[in-house]
């Protein structure tokens, strides 16, 4: 009896071991398709999707006498004809996985082939057709530029401003954009100002990481900006003036702007870039304002020396687009954040064409970085929490977007890695979730997309890392963000679980933690809302203690793998 009989997969084992004998084409056609199971909520109107062929990846060729050997720490890759720098650092990512040799790692992927498949691709089981998944998306679109005219008109009815309001942050504006130093003494004081800029809320913690008891806190939003009442939590939302300024705070006769952040990557254009460019540059001063002015325990030791690390979705890693945007915006905004005159729409645009070109020796010179927003996330968890190396999946719900990612997370001689597996934002966030909640079709194609957005991430996760001992146990999911208490999101997190233990079999499922705890961060908000600080907190972290991120392009999918083999010893170490 054959290893694929005593597994009790009998001829589909067989068929398996003769598919791999085969080229890729064949390989296809050797494998029966299996009908898909009835979904367990379709998507009306639409029919499920065509049940997917299953395929192997052929047995790799053994390496000739010739091939190329690097030596590292912990494995040997042996790469034929040189192999590829893209493979190489994948060898490198997993070396937290068990180590192999180059027959056990076939065998283990041979096997790992043979339990994967007969089950169906996550894409397959209440999957829309591709008419119903175009006109979904153009609907929540829809959803999310209605969000922006219902959050701009209820602003515009409600959003109030006292005298004494509008002159204190006028000061601290002032205050954080004047280069006054500290106390006149000679030392400095290192302050990380982690700004997690959210399409409905931005967040801001400060942290001195160097001084005694590593103090870190939250930046407090006064009552005209705050959303949900909550005092950390600021709009992404300007004003625009009768004589074009742009504000922070409501100008009689001004109009709100808002969905600064889903404009900025939904369209990109110059106008929307200007705009996210103008509020950060205020956020920024506001805060370094308010430490400058309220925290006399820090300013009193010496000169300040800010640094910043801005979040930004984990999928822009991938889309160069998006990322090179963000780092525009983010020059433009420290430049401007100097600056005590409101900015304009015409000077902040002028400001980022002055950027453009010496983008990142500007952000450099600001002592000031990108960081994806799950790894931040992690970061600040990871520091306060006790979390075993291996793979994990986090879902950040905000009121735009929910963002997903699964990803690696072990510890290094020299920090944290983080090889982020596979990634994804979509407008599927809280406010889009509401505006469902009224038509019991479109509550259930928001529902199905949200599940489909969460198998496609995990299930690509699963190609790339098919050795993770976590996937024969429970995977650990985070949930976190201010999106969370939306009943559509509180069920997402409820179905990960069962859908891992039907599809994958051997798997017990989701340790799903919501709220994770990151502490060490003064704040206001009470129990029930500090988690929406996570991943400000995390960004406050001086960026060497944020996990060094692999973006999903640098990994090779499994079939694209070279061998890890035992480690050798080279001649040096005889």
């Amino acid at each position: 009896m054959n290893r694929y009989a005593q597994r009790g997969l009998g001829s589909l084992g067989e068929k398996l071991v003769e598919a791999m004998r085969r080229s890729g084409a064949d390989a296809a056609q050797a494998i029966p398709e299996r009908t898909v199971a009835e979904a367990q909520e379709r998507l009306p109107p639409a029919a499920n999707a065509p049940p997917p062929v299953v395929s192997v990846q052929p047995k790799q060729p053994q390496a000739p006498q010739n091939a190329k050997k690097r030596k590292c720490k912990k494995a040997c890759v042996t790469q034929p004809n040189g192999g590829s720098a893209a493979s190489v650092r994948t060898a490198r990512m997993i070396r937290g996985a068990p180590r192999l040799s180059a027959a056990a790692a076939e065998a283990a992927l041979a096997e790992d082939a043979a339990r994967r498949a007969p089950v169906s691709s996550p894409q397959s089981q209440s999957a829309p057709t591709t008419d119903t998944r175009a006109l979904l998306n153009a609907r929540l679109k829809g959803l999310a530029d209605a969000f922006g005219r219902r959050e701009c008109s209820a602003a515009a009815a409600t959003v109030r401003i006292t005298s004494e309001a509008r002159e204190t942050l006028r000061r601290m504006i002032a205050s954080g954009a004047s280069s006054a130093p500290g106390a006149q003494i000679n030392a400095v004081v290192d302050v990380v100002l982690g700004v997690d800029f959210g399409s409905t809320t931005t967040k801001l913690v400060a942290r001195a990481p160097y001084l005694p008891g590593e103090p870190a806190f939250a930046i407090p939003v006064r009552d005209f900006a705050q959303v949900d009442g909550h005092p950390h939590l600021w709009a992404s939302r300007l004003w625009e003036g009768p004589d074009g300024a742009l504000s922070l705070a409501p100008d009689p006769g001004g109009a709100p702007i808002c969905a600064i952040k889903t404009r900025l990557m939904q369209d990109g254009d110059e106008a929307s870039q200007a705009d996210a460019a103008a509020f950060l540059a205020q956020i920024l001063a506001v805060a370094r304002g308010w430490v400058m002015t309220e925290r006399a325990d820090i300013t009193r030791r010496g000169t300040l020396r800010w640094s910043y690390n801005f979040g930004f979705p984990a999928q822009s890693l991938d889309e160069k687009a998006l990322a090179a945007r963000y780092r525009r915006v983010i020059a433009a905004a420290l430049a401007m954040s100097e600056c005590s005159e409101q900015p304009t729409r015409a000077s902040a645009v002028a400001t980022l064409r002055q950027c453009e070109g010496n983008v990142d020796a500007r952000i450099n010179e600001a002592a000031a970085t990108l960081q994806p927003e799950v790894a931040a996330a992690m970061a600040g968890v990871a520091k306060f929490s006790r979390l075993d190396d291996g793979l994990f999946a986090l879902v950040d719900i905000g009121g735009g977007t929910t963002d997903i990612g699964a990803f690696n997370l072990f510890r290094t001689s020299d920090g944290r890695r983080m090889p982020i597996f596979n990634a994804s934002v979509e407008m599927l966030g809280a406010e889009p979730a509401r505006l469902c909640d009224d038509d019991p079709a479109l509550y259930r194609a928001f529902k199905e997309a949200l599940m489909m957005q969460a198998r496609a991430v995990i299930w690509g996760a699963r190609q790339k890392y098919p050795m993770s001992p976590r996937w024969m146990d429970l995977l650990p999911v985070f949930f976190i963000g201010g999106g969370l208490a939306h009943p559509q999101h509180q069920r997402l997190a409820e179905r990960i679980g069962p859908w891992l233990r039907q599809n994958l079999p051997g798997s017990r499922g989701a340790r799903v933690v919501k709220r994770p705890d990151f502490g060490g961060v003064e704040h206001r908000s009470g129990p029930d809302g500090a988690h929406r600080l996570c991943v400000a907190a995390g960004l406050s972290l001086p960026e060497d203690e944020i996990p060094e991120v692999i973006p999903p392009r640098a990994i090779d999918a499994p079939a694209q793998q070279i061998h890890l083999q035992a480690e050798m010893i080279g001649p040096e170490q005889v």
